[in-house]
């Protein structure tokens, strides 16, 4: 993910990126992905502030953000059911979601697991 949009979601979500935004700290999350998952990132982690702020869960923090098997994968240090839920569900909508831009895109066995759209499949 480009240096501004991972910005845009360590200042947006500064406690589910922990020490992330502060950069005396080392980040204590990596997003390891293509820019076309930003959205639904951005989605999830709404959701998941949302559950804490709004309901008590206590405050999730992400681990690690990346592109496994053509699939969008989140892990949190400390997780609960309704958050599991919710990130199954994001994991589960990014095989429908184009990785490079967004657009609704599917997934591809080429040598290398990839959830593209019609254009990116295209390119070389």
């Amino acid at each position: 993910m480009s240096p501004v949009l991972k910005a845009e979601l360590f200042q947006k979500y500064p406690k589910i990126f922990a020490d992330s935004f502060n950069s005396s700290l080392p980040p204590s999350c990596g997003i390891d992905c293509c820019d076309g998952w930003f959205r639904l990132i951005e989605r999830l982690c709404h959701c998941v502030q949302t559950v804490v702020d709004e309901q008590g869960e206590m405050q999730h923090v992400a681990e690690y953000v990346k592109e496994k098997f053509g699939g969008l994968r989140f892990y949190w240090y400390v997780s609960t059911d309704r958050v599991d839920a919710l990130t199954d569900l994001a994991e589960s909508l990014s095989c429908f979601i184009c990785e490079a831009c967004g657009a609704p895109g599917a997934r591809i066995t080429a040598g290398w697991m990839s959830t593209l759209c019609a254009a990116h499949r295209r390119r070389p």
